[in-house]
Formats: structure tokens, C-alpha cells, sequence
């Protein structure tokens, strides 16, 4: 519409590969996540995936932008964590009491997974 204003493609693209990442959480298989992103115009490597899940423990994969200098004060990183995929998953959401988080309150299911992803990666990513 004329009265609107303009679509920031930058934040289109950024979406889109957004949507691109989350989908490869349900690639099924470390071929196929480093085969996606591959396809990425930036490259990104594949440093961590975990196919299984528990409750409480969500299936997930870790990646790097290539290329990167080593000297900046920034690393890109994408944590991708899967949804619901199978029976297993399906009890991180049945954990669905309240629980108090940051002030207010949460699904307890998605604290615990990420509680579990921040213990388990946050040595690495600080």
C-alpha cells in the first residue's frame, strides 16, 4: 500500500534464513544438517548435534559462521533446537505447570530444556 512504509529486505532475508535453521532441527540426520547449511550464501560448520531427546533435554544442533576472525569480539552462532517430533518430545510438553522465570511465569518444559541447553553449551559460547 502506498501509505505504507517499506519492507526492510535485510530483515526478510535475515527471517528467512532464520526459518531455514529451525527447519534443519527436523533434518533427521548429520548428513542432511550439513548438507543444509551448506546452502547457506554464508557458510556455516556443523559443531554439535544431538539427534535424541529426553524430557527436559531437546534434540539440537550448534553451528558457526565460517570464516570468522578469530580477533573480533563477536561470534556468530546458531542453536537450533527441535520442536516436537516424536513420543519423547511429546513429554517436555506435557511438563506444562507453571514455573516462576525471570519475574513472571513459564511452561516448565521449555525452562528446563533450556536450562539444560545453557549448562550444556554455555562454557562454550561465553
Amino acid at each position: 500500500h502506498r501509505y505504507q512504509r517499506g519492507v526492510d529486505v535485510r530483515m526478510v532475508n535475515d527471517l528467512f534464513d532464520a526459518l531455514q535453521f529451525a527447519h534443519l532441527a527436523y533434518a533427521g540426520t548429520e548428513e542432511k544438517i550439513r548438507d543444509g547449511l551448506d546452502s547457506f550464501k554464508d557458510r556455516y560448520e556443523l559443531v554439535f548435534y544431538d539427534p535424541e531427546s529426553e524430557p527436559g533435554k531437546p534434540s539440537h544442533y550448534l553451528a558457526l559462521k565460517k570464516g570468522q576472525s578469530r580477533w573480533s569480539n563477536e561470534l556468530e552462532v546458531v542453536l537450533a533446537v527441535r520442536g516436537t517430533n516424536s513420543l519423547t518430545d511429546v513429554f517436555t510438553d506435557l511438563l506444562i505447570a507453571p514455573t516462576d522465570y525471570r519475574g513472571g511465569k513459564a511452561h516448565d518444559g521449555v525452562v528446563r530444556s533450556g536450562q539444560y541447553l545453557a549448562k550444556k553449551h554455555g562454557k562454550l559460547l561465553k
